[in-house]
Parts: C-alpha cells; structure tokens; sequence
C-alpha cells in the first residue's frame, strides 16, 4: 500500500509542480510584458522631454525676437517724438517770425493808411478850394 500512495503522491506531486510551473510562465510572460511597457514609457517620456526642450528653445527665440522688435519699436518711436519736438519748436519759432512780421506790416498798412487818409482829406481841401475859386 505505501508502493501505491508512493506514485500517487508521485504524480499529485508532478501535477502541482506542472501547475506551478504554468504560473510561473504566466508571471515570466506578465513581468516580460510589464518591462515592455516601461520601456515603452521611457521611451515615450525622453521623447516628451525632447520635444519640450525643442518648444522651449522655441518659444526662447520667438520670445527673444520679440524683445527686439519691441525694443527697435521703441527706439523709432522716440525718434519720432524727438522729431516731432524739434519740428515743434521750428514751427513755433516760425509762428513768432511771421507774428512779428505781422506787426510790422500792420505798423506799415497804418501808417499807409494815415498818409492815404491824409491825402484824401488833403485832396478834398484842395478840390473844395478849386470848387470857393471857381465859384
């Protein structure tokens, strides 16, 4: 009787090591299958991490060139401020030129319009003395 429970536990012990061996495949398979994945991801994530330094480097240069132009903007923009002062002050130096001109040429009409004034009532003596000779 020991002979026969002998192969028994023989072959109980031949089908529980088979088992184990089978779940010991399925977890080789699941572990292979699980290091794929985090390779995977490795490779996923330095390929991000690649594409975020391209962006940033990106985004640096678009952000560096805008700089510029802002600053190129301001500095034409204090050109033009700087002109238009100076053209300012041309022009009111102008406006006091011509102001006093102005004047002078008023100053002159009065004192035309003084003489003409006098000689219209000059004439008009005269032509009434013509007029009391005539007469």
């Amino acid at each position: 009787m020991l002979e026969e429970q002998e192969p028994n536990k023989l072959k109980a012990e031949i089908y529980r090591l088979r088992y184990e061996h089978g779940k010991l495949e399925e977890a080789k398979a699941k572990l292979k299958q699980q290091k794929q994945e985090m390779d995977n991801v490795k490779m996923l994530k330095s390929e991000l991490q690649e594409h975020m330094k391209e962006y940033k480097a990106d985004q640096e240069l678009k952000r560096q060139s805008m700089h510029k132009q802002i600053q190129e903007q301001k500095k034409q923009i204090s050109e033009k401020e700087a002109l238009i002062r100076e053209k300012h002050a041309e022009l009111k130096k102008t406006e006091e030129e011509y102001e006093v001109k102005l004047k002078g040429l008023n100053l002159v009409y009065e004192s035309e319009q003084k003489k003409k004034n006098d000689l219209e009532m000059n004439l008009k003596s005269v032509k009434q003395d013509l007029e009391d000779i005539e007469t």
